[in-house]
């Protein structure tokens, strides 16, 4: 395990926190709006998560840091509560969703430790199944049973999209960012680099801000 000052994981979660954040409130609201398909804002917003989650095991070395990391960007989600035009429902599952990519990517870490195998295609669909399996039985399920809501209630159809043709898009877009070299090099350009102080509180508040303003 890398030595890491307490003041540095701090740092590294609440700006890959902070972005995770930012990412759900822009790019997750346009993809809503573009591709209303349900469930499919997964297939972009999953590789992203993947990145953030990533970025602050490399930083800190740290497993723990991942759920931890997914508390940050779900707690900006948390501030849709405060308007009544929108079911608790539809805050709390995405919320949900955070955590399960969080445990989902924290586990597949911890198992697969030679970085020449770790982002092959076989290691990759297994880690996007697992996460999809386990929203569709932890969250999705509970939720259609008990408040007849969700995507699931879009049947059969569109729940074998979501678990079959999505993750294999996903699994293509995580093996892109992290075995195309070029692409590669600008992922961990952003999770390696050193940054200033100020950018992790500026992310977090940016995140809070646009938040309330969309």
């Amino acid at each position: 395990m890398i030595r890491v000052k307490r003041g540095e994981i701090l740092k590294s979660l609440l700006f890959f926190g902070g972005l995770w954040g930012l990412a759900e409130v822009t790019i997750g609201y346009l993809v809503h709006l573009v591709f209303p398909f349900p469930g499919f804002a997964a297939v972009i917003m999953f590789p992203l998560a993947f990145v953030f989650l990533r970025g602050t095991w490399e930083k800190t070395g740290r497993l723990w840091t991942m759920p931890v990391l997914a508390s940050i960007a779900a707690s900006i989600k948390l501030i849709d509560f405060i308007f009544p035009y929108l079911p608790p429902i539809k805050i709390l599952n995405p919320i949900a969703g955070m955590f399960v990519e969080a445990l989902a990517v924290m586990v597949f870490t911890a198992l697969i430790k030679k970085k020449e195998t770790e982002f092959r295609l076989p290691a990759v669909l297994m880690l996007t199944l697992a996460w999809r399996a386990a929203y569709l039985l932890l969250i999705a399920l509970p939720v259609y049973l008990l408040f007849a809501d969700g995507f699931l209630k879009y049947g059969l159809l569109q729940t074998a999209r979501f678990i079959a043709a999505d993750a294999l898009l996903n699994t293509g877009l995580i093996i892109l960012l992290f075995r195309v070299n070029k692409i590669r090099k600008g992922v961990s350009s952003l999770i390696l680099k050193p940054y200033p102080f100020f950018l992790p509180a500026a992310a977090v508040l940016a995140a809070f801000g646009l938040e309330l303003l969309i």
